[in-house]
């Protein structure tokens, strides 16, 4: 039966792997980006946005970046800082130097370089915005490198707050509410033979299904026996 269950699971949520970024309309299922059914999701219709497209892990673009905003939009008030690379390893000994260079500068270098940048732009009642993660605290095992980049953010924001707190700059971290269906999984967020328990869990029934209780435990068993 439960060799039944696996085979039918994988069939509907299958292994997924894309090429990084990775595109929203090729995972399955096409996730909800809440551009529909988010409440306020119209509130924003005519305000400017302004696309630049450049690569953080660069200092000089991270620069551009802020400089590009400001003469588009004038002085920010707040800068949210929420760019990430995260690819999954369950062995130590294939994490490449590459990889690990990557991450940390997408996750941490980026963040430095950009709050650099916009220092003399912002002022007193200014907000700084990081994006963290229960990887700080209770990393997974096939998280290491980056489970170590929300560990730095973490105190590097705790820094900053204390730093800037003089200016009455105000410095914050977000953590994310968990796991959540994006490309971000299909291109190595997550080991890829626990796709289809993941995605399951996701799109799961209304609690009131008494066999939705069983299912963290069904991912939680089908990833230890995969990695």
């Amino acid at each position: 039966m439960e060799e039944k269950n696996k085979t039918d699971l994988q069939e509907r949520y299958p292994e997924q792997r894309q090429e990084e970024l990775g595109l929203k309309s090729k995972i399955i299922p096409v996730p909800d980006d809440d551009s529909q059914t988010c409440i306020g999701s119209n509130r924003l219709k005519g305000q400017k946005v302004r696309l630049i497209l450049g690569d953080l892990r660069e200092e000089d673009f991270s620069k551009k970046l802020i400089e590009g905003a400001v003469k588009f939009f004038g002085d920010p008030n707040t800068l949210v800082l929420v760019a990430g690379k995260q690819q999954a390893e369950v062995d130590m000994r294939n994490l490449s130097t590459q990889q690990m260079v990557e991450t940390f500068k997408t996750n941490v270098f980026s963040l430095i370089w950009l709050v650099k940048a916009a220092l003399p732009y912002l002022h007193e009642s200014s907000n700084i915005i990081t994006a963290n993660s229960i990887q700080a605290d209770q990393p997974s095992s096939f998280l290491v490198d980056y489970a170590k980049t929300k560990s730095a953010i973490k105190n590097m924001t705790n820094s900053l707050a204390k730093q800037l707190a003089p200016e009455g700059i105000r410095v914050n971290s977000v953590v994310a509410p968990g796991l959540i269906w994006t490309p971000l999984q299909a291109v190595r967020g997550q080991p890829q033979k626990i796709i289809p328990s993941l995605v399951r869990i996701l799109y799961s029934s209304a609690p009131d299904n008494s066999q939705n209780w069983q299912e963290p435990t069904f991912f939680l068993h089908q990833m230890k026996q995969s990695i």
